[in-house]
């Protein structure tokens, strides 16, 4: 993983990628809840019902490209990224200390890497828990509080994490071509015996 960022308190402002803060903001009044599982839980159904996700994400899917959070809710989310860029927001807007994590699973980059930058991997949300960094898989709904932020791995041990930041901070695949340069230079094919 590229240094060791984590989510820190101040991780709460509405950069640029969030748009129009004050529709982020509208959008939070009814998410809000007294514990942060609750909110959490609030945002996941309120992106299950509202986020129109691409059906056959491919990568040379026209709603690819940088797009803020409100153009997101306003057209197509391609992926996991553009889901879990706008579930960052909203946790922000909540109050949330959040940053994004990016993943891509060990056996594509071990044995199905060919090189061309079309990885396979999953966004996840780095939240504050009652002061500790969790990880939130903000699209499936799920909070691994035993979660060490350090580590390169996730969790359960398939997803190799190799980024952090802000929204405004790091290239997501919904970012289209610039995500598949990144992820050739970070990622080249491995050598085959």
């Amino acid at each position: 993983m590229s240094g060791t960022t984590v989510v820190l308190p101040s991780d709460v402002n509405l950069d640029a990628t969030a748009g129009d803060v004050s529709k982020i903001e509208s959008i939070t009044t009814g998410l809000k809840r007294p514990a942060l599982r609750g909110t959490l839980d609030a945002i996941h159904r309120y992106l299950a019902v509202n986020l129109r996700m691409v059906e056959r994400a491919g990568y040379s899917h026209p709603s690819r490209g940088r797009k803020t959070s409100v153009e997101i809710l306003q057209s197509e989310a391609w992926g996991c990224s553009a889901h879990a860029q706008v579930a960052c927001h909203l946790a922000r807007a909540c109050g949330i200390p959040a940053i994004l994590v990016k993943s891509l699973d060990v056996d594509w980059i071990e044995r199905k890497n060919r090189g061309d930058g079309y990885g396979d991997g999953h966004v996840y949300v780095e939240v504050l828990n009652n002061g500790r960094p969790a990880l939130w898989d903000a699209q499936g709904g799920m909070l691994f509080e035993d979660y060490d932020p350090t580590a390169a791995t996730t969790p359960d041990g398939t997803r190799h994490i190799y980024e952090k930041g802000g929204p405004d901070r790091v290239v997501l695949s919904h970012h289209g071509k610039e995500w598949e340069e990144e992820t050739r230079r970070m990622f080249p094919a491995p050598r085959r015996r």
